[in-house]
C-alpha cells in the first residue's frame, strides 16, 4: 500500500505540466491513491498512512492522512503542523463533553486506532494546509511516522536535528537511538529530514 502510494505521487509529480494548484494536485493525489489502494486489495483492511510536502518559491504545501507526523524545526523549537486520524481524538472530545473521564481515554484499547488511511474505503479525514507556510533559510522540515515519534521524545529529536551533521547521518542517528532502546513490538519507523529549503 505504501509502495503503491509514492509511486503514484512521484509518477503524478514528474509528468510533464505544470502543477498550478499544488494544494489541488496534493488531495487528488490523494484520492486517487486510495481509490487504486482499495481496489488492489478488494477492499480488505490493508493502507498507510500518508504525509506529502511540496516546497516551492519557499513556500510549503502539506497534506496528511493517518497518524504520522510533521514538524517544522524553527529557532529551536518542533513546530507541529498536522494533526493525527486516531480514535483518540474522538476520545478528546467526548472528554470535553463530559461523556467520558480523562482515564477512559488512557485506558481505551482502541485510542491508537486510525480513523483515516490510504485504502479505507470510507477514508474522508484529510489534514493539510489551508494557506502555504513561509519557509526561512534556516528552517528544517522533518517528516516521520509513528514509530519514530513514540518512541523518542522531543528532546532527544531536537538534540539530533541541531548536530552539524548531514540530513542522512541524523536521520540514521535517530533510528539508532531508537533501537538501543530495544522498545518492545517496536513500530516501523521511517523518517525524512528537509535542510537548507
Amino acid at each position: 500500500a505504501s509502495n503503491t502510494t509514492v509511486k503514484l505521487f512521484v509518477e503524478e509529480f514528474t509528468k510533464e505540466y505544470e502543477i498550478k494548484d499544488l494544494q489541488k494536485f496534493l488531495l487528488n493525489s490523494a484520492y486517487r491513491a486510495n481509490e487504486k489502494v482499495v481496489n488492489m486489495f478488494n477492499g480488505r483492511k490493508i493502507g498507510t498512512t500518508l504525509v506529502a510536502t511540496i516546497i516551492k518559491n519557499k513556500l510549503l504545501h502539506w497534506i496528511s492522512i493517518g497518524d504520522s507526523r510533521i514538524y517544522l524545526y524553527r529557532k529551536g523549537e518542533l513546530l507541529k503542523l498536522n494533526e493525527e486520524h486516531t480514535y483518540e481524538k474522538t476520545l478528546n472530545n467526548m472528554y470535553e463533553n463530559r461523556e467520558i473521564r480523562i482515564d477512559d481515554i488512557m485506558e481505551h484499547p482502541k485510542k491508537d486506532f486510525l480513523t483515516s488511511y490510504i485504502g479505507y474505503e470510507e477514508f474522508h479525514e484529510i489534514d493539510y494546509s489551508k494557506n502555504p507556510i513561509p519557509i526561512n533559510k534556516d528552517d528544517s522540515l522533518i517528516l516521520m511516522s509513528d514509530g519514530i515519534y513514540k518512541s523518542l521524545t522531543e528532546i532527544e529529536l531536537k538534540q539530533i536535528i541541531k548536530r552539524r551533521i548531514s540530513t542522512e547521518k541524523k536521520c540514521d542517528l535517530v533510528t539508532e537511538v531508537i533501537e538501543k532502546k530495544g522498545i518492545y513490538n517496536q513500530d516501523n519507523m521511517t523518517i525524512i529530514i528537509i535542510e537548507k529549503v
